[in-house]
């Protein structure tokens, strides 16, 4: 509602006049009006006041307006290239709710402007060509949300070299700016199969990522690149061929195994020189060389170089030795690259040798080593062959007087022949050997010395004889504590009794009894009585074992019936004479013996009854001095005074 006023000419001055109260309408829709904020930013539901009024002639909202029945259509004009969208239907608005009173509220409807960064404006047009246009609107970049690939990769590449054309990747938003503040990662990676991509990464300056030293490591054939950058829409790349490249590499395709210690690898190894994609270099030449990389007590024997032919090595004689049990692992390398293989076992090779692993020892004669040897049956390399299966024989193989008297076959078992009743008899200080034999191989011992065993018997050394009826034996006897081998037991102690075992009427007088020192009883004093003629053995005993004597024979004492008292052996003073003996039992052999004033200087025994001397005097004139006859059995007789020197 208004009132109008009427001011009259100059005719009727100053004189006014006021209507009653009226009401003006607005007229029919003539045009629209926008309010838009700014700047907005691309790709996002514009932000603040923004509207569109319908609005007749006069510039009056036409608040019954309805888009329903009169589609709006919202345009961006150049140098906008892009396109409103967010509304009802996209860049129309056509829907009865979409005016108000003739007010439409384009932020709430959610127009959004898809396009180039500038300033521009927009423009609202009915079906029935009503329009209106904006001012000015800044649209600024909007927020990262795609990766657009501007330089292409180049299309061929060898695998491995950087492409020849290095890809160029912008950070665009969603109306394809440049988001020249974003300096996010842009990652490359081979679409579809290959193996990886070198220098695959590269920051975006000013939105721009600028790949360099981007190559593909593939097999021969065709591929794309991914370029990705977080949550950011991907871009792939045209096709590149990929052919083969430089070498890079060598790799085992096949890998070592069966290893038996001495043998050749059962599964010999291959080895192929290849570029950075596995792509085989079928120029390379020359030769790979294979040795040990890890593991402990091995050796290649033969076949460790082989020659390249067409970018491959192909082993056929690889031949190793190595402790059975052990991992390895091989080294290839052809003096540019190399590599290792994976790990393998090594096994037990064919048997080539025996070996001892415990030597005997602790060789008591007539008892069980105490050391009992072990022979293994092994390979080249000294892994026990645990297959191995039959017997193992021991002999002597060096040193005199011993035997083998038990246990001198062990069974092989899982490779090993372990001895444990080997006994031996032998010489104590002898050393021996023993040799090993399965039959196909042998081995000899180390030296050991025997040693004398456990006491098993008494032995006479020297038999009694000489036996003259209360006279000391003449030897008198020796008996040994010894072994079965007949070694003396050193270590025997105690002593060692006589009594008479076989004759009759004798009987011993003194030293019946004596100490055993060093295994041995050795008689000094052993004295008889018996019956001319008559035979006795003796019988020694040391408590523990016993012995008996040979025979000997109770022979009589030798009797003197000149020279005599009265008339002695009488040289001159200090003289020379020979004087005759006779008498009875003179045995051969027997001795004369002078205790004062000369000396006999030769004796020479004639017959049981006759001895002729020859003595020499000393010392003063007249001086006398016994006369003895000792027989080789002991018997003796004296003539006191039966010598005289001088007158």
């Amino acid at each position: 509602s208004t009132s109008l006023t009427v001011t009259s000419d100059s005719v009727v001055a100053n004189k006014t006049g006021t209507s009653g109260s009226f009401t003006v309408s607005a007229s029919t829709l003539d045009h629209f009006t926008f309010v838009l904020a700014t700047p907005q930013i691309d790709g996002v539901a514009f932000t603040g006041t923004n509207t569109l009024t319908a609005q007749d002639a006069y510039s009056n909202t036409v608040t019954g307006f309805s888009a329903a029945g009169d589609n709006v259509t919202i345009t961006a004009l150049s140098p906008f290239t892009g396109a409103v969208s967010g509304l009802h239907g996209s860049n129309v608005l056509n829907a009865a709710g979409d005016f108000s009173s003739g007010v439409a509220n384009l932020t709430s409807l959610g127009m959004t402007y898809i396009g180039n960064d500038a300033t521009g404006m927009f423009k609202a047009a009915s079906a029935d060509s009503k329009a209106g246009t904006s001012g000015n609107v800044v649209m600024n970049f909007g927020s990262a949300a795609q990766l657009v690939i501007t330089t292409p990769p180049s299309s061929t590449d060898a695998s491995g070299a950087a492409l020849s054309q290095q890809p160029v990747v912008k950070v665009e938003d969603v109306g394809g700016n440049v988001v020249t503040s974003n300096s996010s990662t842009v990652t490359a990676a081979i679409t579809t199969g290959g193996v990886s991509v070198t220098n695959p990464t590269k920051a975006a300056s000013s939105g721009v990522a600028t790949f360099s030293g981007l190559a593909l490591n593939a097999l021969a054939g065709n591929y794309t690149l991914t370029f990705t950058d977080g949550s950011l829409t991907a871009a792939v790349s045209n096709s590149i061929t990929v052919s083969t490249g430089a070498a890079t590499q060598l790799v085992v395709t096949t890998a070592p195994s069966g290893a038996a210690s001495g043998s050749a690898l059962t599964g010999q190894p291959v080895v192929k020189v290849q570029d950075s994609g596995g792509n085989v270099v079928t120029n390379a030449s020359g030769a790979i060389t294979a040795t040990i990389n890890t593991g402990t007590g091995g050796a290649i024997t033969a076949g460790a170089s082989v020659s390249i032919s067409g970018g491959v090595a192909t082993f056929t004689t690889l031949t190793m030795t190595g402790v059975a049990g052990n991992s390895y692992t091989l080294h290839f390398s052809n003096g540019t690259f190399s590599v290792n293989s994976g790990s393998f076992t090594m096994t037990f090779g064919a048997a080539t040798q025996l070996v001892i692993t415990t030597a005997p020892s602790g060789a008591a004669s007539g008892s069980a080593l105490t050391g009992q040897p072990v022979v293994k049956v092994e390979d080249s390399a000294g892994n026990v062959v645990t297959s191995a299966t039959g017997t193992m024989t021991a002999t002597i193989n060096s040193g005199t007087g011993g035997s083998i008297t038990a246990g001198a076959t062990s069974t092989i078992s899982g490779g090993v022949a372990t001895y444990s009743a080997l006994t031996m008899t032998g010489v104590a200080g002898n050393s021996y050997t023993l040799h090993f034999s399965n039959s196909t191989f042998s081995v000899n011992s180390g030296s050991f010395t025997m040693t004398f065993g456990t006491a098993t018997q008494l032995v006479v050394t020297i038999q009694p004889s000489g036996a003259v009826s209360g006279f000391a034996l003449a030897p008198q006897p020796a008996v040994q504590v010894q072994d079965s081998a007949g070694n003396v037991v050193t270590s025997a102690s105690g002593t060692m009794t006589a009594t008479i075992n076989t004759g009759t009427g004798g009987a011993i007088t003194a030293g019946a009894t004596t100490t055993i020192s060093g295994g041995a009883a050795t008689y000094t004093a052993l004295t008889m009585t018996g019956v001319t003629g008559n035979s006795y053995t003796l019988h020694f005993s040391n408590g523990a074992l016993s012995v008996n004597s040979a025979s000997f024979t109770m022979t009589p004492a030798p009797t003197i019936s000149s020279p005599t008292a009265t008339s002695p052996c009488n040289p001159a003073h200090n003289g020379t004479t020979t004087c005759t003996i006779t008498g009875t039992n003179f045995e051969n052999g027997a001795t004369v013996a002078i205790s004062a004033n000369g000396s006999v200087t030769g004796v020479t025994w004639n017959s049981s009854t006759q001895i002729t001397i020859t003595v020499t005097g000393s010392g003063g004139n007249g001086g006398k001095g016994n006369l003895t006859v000792t027989n080789p059995d002991g018997g003796v007789a004296t003539v006191t005074d039966g010598f005289k020197n001088g007158s």
